[in-house]
């Protein structure tokens, strides 16, 4: 599989600040990987290197396996960018901006009509296509960002914090779109997000960053699987009449029980307990035993794996 991304050991220093220090990874051909950070974490920085807006510290830049030093306006013909602060020209119409990234480009005119009116249509903006950008919602103005990044096909699309912010119903259709790019077209995605159940459905592989570092860099799938203590057994109870604030402290105490929890929280209705182990099979013998004896009636036990919110939370916490 060919690479479209390679960078190694690249750095960023403002002003004696370390923005992002010695990071190294590949991205292949038809893949959407994910960049997941808290804000602050280097994230912007690295895409703003990666397309080319600043020049990094130190390190190495390969995009479709050019030299972004040497090659960057043939690497910029090829990708397209969601800037994380960027706005359309709003004095203008939707159509007019789309025009004026379309000539960036040299588009033919068939070409970019064509093209112009298919992504509004899917984009649904078409009929706001002569309206000024300046009534637009939020949501509004980044699906038009989008358009005005599609709309000379590129084979790399760089989206940053794409869903930030946006209604429920913009952020699904975006989500759609950019997963329907890659699946249809094979389009590249790097999406950088502090979004983690957006990272979860739509990256073939996520590289979590905090303070400048990439900590680890993996599926979704398998970075919850490298964090098995962040499994739990939930268990709802029938507690019309019954505590189970003392749970805790009995699991703890038993002997068997205790060498398996890494943590236990109760609800805040009080109807169920979730505890993170690494084993929760074993686990459920001694919480059927102890409602047993306490005659408290179980309602349904479940066990989950680690969500990879708990995972990026575990590595943050970890690698803080």
């Amino acid at each position: 599989m060919d690479e479209v991304i390679r960078i190694n050991k690249l750095t960023k220093v403002f002003n004696g600040l370390v923005a992002v220090n010695n990071v190294s990874f590949v991205i292949n051909e038809g893949k959407i990987f994910g960049l997941l950070g808290p804000n602050g974490a280097g994230k912007t920085t690295t895409i703003r290197m990666l397309t080319g807006i600043i020049e990094p510290t130190s390190g190495d830049i390969e995009i479709f396996g050019l030299n972004i030093k040497k090659h960057l306006l043939e690497i910029k013909e090829k990708i397209g960018v969601l800037p994380e602060l960027a706005n359309p020209y709003m004095d203008l119409s939707a159509w007019e901006n789309i025009m004026i990234m379309a000539d960036l480009y040299n588009l033919d005119k068939k070409v970019k009509i064509s093209r112009a009116n298919e992504y509004l249509e899917l984009f649904g903006l078409s009929e706001f296509r002569q309206k000024k950008v300046k009534g637009f919602s939020k949501g509004m103005k980044q699906r038009l960002q989008i358009i005005m990044a599609l709309i000379h096909e590129p084979r790399l699309l760089f989206l940053d914090e794409p869903t930030t912010g946006l209604d429920i119903q913009s952020v699904k259709l975006i989500r759609d779109i950019i997963k329907e790019k890659n699946v249809k077209e094979k389009t590249t995605i790097f999406l950088t997000t502090h979004n983690i159940a957006e990272a979860s459905v739509l990256c073939d592989r996520v590289a979590i960053m905090d303070k400048g570092k990439i900590l680890i860099c993996d599926s979704p799938i398998n970075l919850q699987k490298i964090f098995t203590s962040t499994q739990s057994l939930e268990i709802m109870f029938d507690t019309s009449s019954k505590d189970i604030s003392f749970i805790p402290e009995y699991l703890s105490s038993r002997v068997e029980a205790k060498e398996l929890i890494s943590g236990i929280e109760i609800s805040k209705d009080r109807d169920a307990i979730k505890i993170y182990t690494f084993d929760p099979v074993s686990l459920i013998a001694p919480v059927l035993e102890f409602s047993k004896a306490n005659g408290l009636k179980i309602s349904s036990v479940n066990t989950y794996g680690p969500s990879l919110e708990e995972v990026f939370l575990k590595i943050i916490n970890e690698g803080g």
